[in-house]
């Protein structure tokens, strides 16, 4: 499945803290959140959001494209209100 991505800097979104930034993602009609904030689950109720969060292990681009196809499968379990945990290959 394909799937289109956006950088949240490039929605001048990069300094808003997770509540606002789930809020205006949402708002903006984005089913998913890419994420490597590990605390953002806990820090946030996703109950009854349209929003699923889906959160990398690491920000190392080396790994994350070495694992390209597993994280397309997480994005595509993804369930709103949901948070899926990527786990890496090594």
């Amino acid at each position: 499945m394909g799937h289109q991505v956006e950088l949240a800097s490039t929605r001048g979104w990069a300094a808003k803290s997770n509540g606002v930034l789930l809020d205006e993602a949402e708002q903006a009609g984005f089913d998913i959140l890419l994420t490597c904030d590990q605390s953002l689950p806990y820090q946030q109720n996703l109950h009854g959001r349209t929003i699923a969060v889906v959160i990398l292990p690491t920000n190392n681009l080396v790994r994350l494209r070495a694992n390209i196809a597993v994280i397309g499968s997480s994005v595509d379990f993804a369930q709103p209100g949901q948070v899926v945990r990527v786990a890496l290959r090594r």
